[in-house]
């Protein structure tokens, strides 16, 4: 019986998806006790401000484009989706370097509620737009139920962020910024690692032919 349902399409993809999804929340978790040890209680709040400050940013670069991409998958062909995803993708863009320009003006009140300097300020909103692309690469697989892709994708930018933490604030002594560092190095990573398939998929064109 188990072997009968398990052949079955939805529930193995369902299976994954939960697995993957409990792996990437239980990881991060189990290493709060040696990040603990090395980081002082007031650098563990600098990272909680950076995550809510990154989760913030993350919403405006994403502009609600990976929900309207689920919306319209089914009800649109290949051209006029990959036409979509390019202007997603451009509006994206656009909505960083709005909030790039915000920065420049605003940093001083931005330091004042999260304790984060303007460097990390920047790289923030850049980890943020890569974040969007990442988002919308495992949306695509998601709708195109490749499960696996999915998985493996989103488990292994998750062991990588905790890998390079781990060896800056461990290994190299860095604090705070060494966990900070692991987040926004990863997801910029993971982030052209989608750029770079969307591209060489031809996943997005600029206009009909």
């Amino acid at each position: 019986m188990i072997k009968s349902l398990l052949r079955h399409k939805l529930l193995k993809s369902t299976l994954i998806y939960t697995f993957g999804s409990a792996i990437n929340k239980a990881v991060p978790f189990l290493i709060l006790p040696v990040l603990s040890y090395y980081l002082l209680p007031a650098q563990f709040g600098i990272v909680a401000n950076f995550n809510v400050l990154f989760a913030i940013f993350v919403i405006f670069a994403n502009v609600g484009f990976d929900g309207a991409v689920s919306a319209r998958y089914f009800s649109m062909n290949k051209d006029n989706l990959k036409i979509f995803v390019f202007n997603g993708l451009l509006l994206s863009l656009v909505a960083s370097i709005v909030m790039l320009l915000m920065i420049t003006v605003f940093n001083g009140v931005i330091f004042d509620w999260f304790k984060i300097d303007i460097k990390y300020q920047i790289l923030t909103v850049i980890s943020a737009l890569f974040s969007v692309i990442t988002t919308l690469n495992l949306t695509l697989w998601r709708l195109e139920e490749r499960p696996f892709q999915y998985g493996f994708y989103e488990i292994s930018q998750t062991v990588v962020n905790i890998l390079i933490s781990l060896l800056l604030v461990v290994v190299l002594k860095q604090g705070w910024t060494g966990r900070v560092d692991g987040i926004l190095i990863s997801t910029i990573l993971y982030g052209l690692f989608s750029l770079f398939f969307f591209i060489s998929k031809k996943l997005f064109k600029i206009f009909n032919q």
